[in-house]
């Protein structure tokens, strides 16, 4: 019957009514990227557990570069799967129904897959990671950590458009489609550039952060210089994998106290924490008397790894002024005929 009216509204000349019916894209949407990306996480966290659980004295070992050992088998992973040897899917894409492919539709190779995921990646492995502490060093993380809290993928999300392209997107020239999807894509890529200015953008802000703060303060490069020499200490210290030292102030209920806070990381794990500690609160009150004037020395010592998609922490922390620190260090001494 359909026919038959549309065939006499076409005999008669009168204009012919024809309802569109509207097509889904076949790019994938914001929140559908979330939930693959949020199950390949929960993968590749049990697989890190696993790891942790087979090897994690080992790992502890390695100290804060085993987050370069998450980040190869995240690599391998996203690698590997988001290719054409994976057809575009990961598991958490497979869940999701979507697929990385190239922008003419087909699957993507290997090695852009890898470059893909570094991207992606490594900004997150490395904000973590501990390193030496260093005014470049400290740079760097800055603008890593910058990254990594998704000021590059909202720069490139906000102009992305129709696309829904991220940063490791634009750069590799990538889509995440539906897989269900009949449609040619037909959309039209952004330009690469705005993938550099997001870059640009995030150097020049994470310079402003912690750069122009220096060059205002004098007693910003003071406060610096000398934690870094008690870290150089710290870590020279037996079994340490890593320390690091904060001078500051924080708002109590009694005012505004000063303190110091040293953290550090052992290889091995120690017999007692506790003892730990105060060995490390005996090398600040002897070695660095500058010190003794702030209200609260806190000592916090740590042993665990942390790999990036799995960690496990085992912690103790002791925060006491200077002169409690004393009176315990003093009684310690008593016991073993050591001095403080």
């Amino acid at each position: 019957m359909t026919n038959n009216i549309q065939l006499s509204q076409i005999a008669s000349g009168a204009p012919l009514k024809v309802k569109r019916v509207k097509r889904d894209s076949p790019i994938c949407g914001f929140w559908k990227r979330i939930l693959a990306l949020f199950l390949d996480g929960i993968f590749l966290g049990v697989v890190g557990i696993f790891l942790g659980f087979l090897f994690g004295k080992q790992l502890a070992q390695i100290g804060g570069w085993g987050r370069l050992f998450g980040f190869a088998i995240s690599l391998g992973y996203f690698g590997l799967l988001n290719s054409r040897f994976g057809k575009g899917q990961s598991i958490g894409k497979k869940i999701t129904k979507i697929c990385v492919v190239g922008y003419t539709g087909e699957y993507i190779p290997f090695r852009t897959s890898l470059l893909r995921t570094t991207i992606l990646t490594l900004p997150f492995f490395l904000t973590g990671i501990m390193l030496p502490p260093s005014s470049l060093i400290t740079l760097i993380r800055t603008a890593i950590q910058l990254f990594a809290f998704g000021i590059g993928l909202i720069i490139i999300s906000f102009y992305s458009g129709s696309t829904r392209q991220f940063l490791h997107d634009v750069v590799c020239k990538t889509y995440v489609v539906k897989t269900d999807t009949v449609d040619p894509i037909t959309v039209n890529p952004i330009d690469r550039s705005l993938g550099f200015l997001a870059i640009t953008l995030i150097c020049v802000l994470a310079f402003c952060v912690d750069i122009v703060p220096r060059l205002i303060s004098k007693k910003a490069f003071t406060e610096t210089f000398i934690p870094q020499n008690l870290q150089r200490h710290l870590y020279k210290m037996e079994n340490v994998s890593f320390a690091y030292v904060i001078v500051d102030k924080a708002i109590t209920p009694k005012g505004i106290s000063s303190y110091i806070s040293a953290n550090v990381f052992y290889k091995q794990e120690p017999v007692v924490l506790e003892t730990k500690a105060e060995q490390v609160a005996r090398v600040i009150l002897n070695g660095y008397p500058q010190f003794r004037d702030k209200d609260i020395i806190k000592i916090t010592v740590t042993y665990g790894y942390d790999i990036g998609i799995a960690s496990s922490w085992r912690k103790h922390s002791i925060s006491l002024s200077p002169s409690k620190w004393r009176d315990r260090l003093e009684g310690k001494s008593k016991e073993d005929g050591s001095i403080v």
